[in-house]
């Protein structure tokens, strides 16, 4: 803001006060962080991988949506990942490119575009999915198999939670 009569700025004096966040939202938040940054690193993402080039994680998570659903509209891709068509064309175009998906045309309505994975994309994915399954027994088989199993039942009704709450309510209190 601008004091208009000497053209200095004004300090803004009203603070803004935001309640204090839940202790259990803090450390969810803070391990969570934690977990998305070790398995975002490079030296992860390459080990997990089996290969030189691995997926990140949104072509992981796409390629895994074609994987579960064939042949999908670019349209209903889209959407899953709730952004807009232009973003999802250049991810498919990327894994195009390293023959991971396939796109064709709709039999039943030519101007749709549907995109599957292919065998290659198939594979990768299967690759992946094993390496890190082996490399997550090999982090927790010190702990209890009762702890693991608690863990694994914890992270699926957590990730349930998440998708059911979607991004609608983001940013709310």
């Amino acid at each position: 803001m601008i004091d208009r009569t000497n053209m200095s700025p004004v300090r803004n004096t009203m603070a803004v006060s935001f309640p204090a966040p839940p202790r259990d939202g803090i450390s969810i938040h803070q391990s969570l962080a934690g977990a998305v940054r070790w398995w975002t690193r490079p030296d992860v993402r390459v080990a997990i991988a089996g290969q030189s080039s691995p997926l990140s994680a949104t072509e992981t998570w796409l390629l895994d949506y074609l994987v579960r659903n064939s042949a999908v509209r670019m349209s209903d891709v889209a959407s899953f990942q709730n952004v807009d068509r232009s973003t999802v064309t250049a991810q498919i175009s990327r894994l195009e490119e390293r023959g991971l998906v396939e796109r064709h045309h709709d039999t039943v309505d030519r101007r749709a575009v549907l995109v599957s994975a292919t065998e290659a994309g198939e594979h990768a994915l299967e690759i992946q999915a094993s390496t890190a399954a082996r490399l997550y027994h090999r982090i927790l088989e010190a702990w209890p198999a009762a702890d693991r199993e608690h863990l694994v039942m914890l992270l699926e009704r957590f990730v349930g939670d998440l998708d059911a709450v979607g991004s609608t309510t983001v940013g709310r209190s």
